[in-house]
């Protein structure tokens, strides 16, 4: 009884977890206080896998590798051919209230994104 009840609370956990990540899905617009050009995400969230794609300006859009979501947080990589080199940036952040904050890293530096949903 008490194995079963454990089953039935991992499952309850997993269960808000997903739900909670479910809430990133869909279409969402970053506003980089004019750093860098407005990007387009689309996110999907299936049983804790995130996936979609990521449109930047004229570089047009790229699938996103790595995806993860756990409740609130997000992590996922894209990966382009900038000029002849292979560029991944890895991304990491959450939802908060109605925003997604996301830091974002690659060879060329830094930077933190909020996204707001479209």
């Amino acid at each position: 009884m008490l194995i079963q009840l454990i089953d039935l609370c991992s499952i309850l956990v997993l269960a808000v977890s997903v739900a909670r990540a479910g809430g990133v899905d869909g279409s969402w617009v970053s506003d980089a206080n004019g750093r860098v050009a407005p990007m387009t995400f689309v996110f999907n969230v299936t049983v804790g896998v995130l996936t979609g794609t990521a449109t930047a300006g004229a570089l047009g859009p790229a699938s996103l590798d790595n995806g993860k979501a756990n409740g609130d947080k997000i992590s996922f990589e894209v990966t382009r051919q900038v000029l002849g080199v292979t560029v991944t940036t890895k991304y990491a952040g959450g939802l908060s209230g109605d925003v997604i904050r996301l830091h974002a890293s690659n060879l060329r530096g830094s930077i933190d994104l909020v996204l707001r949903k479209k």
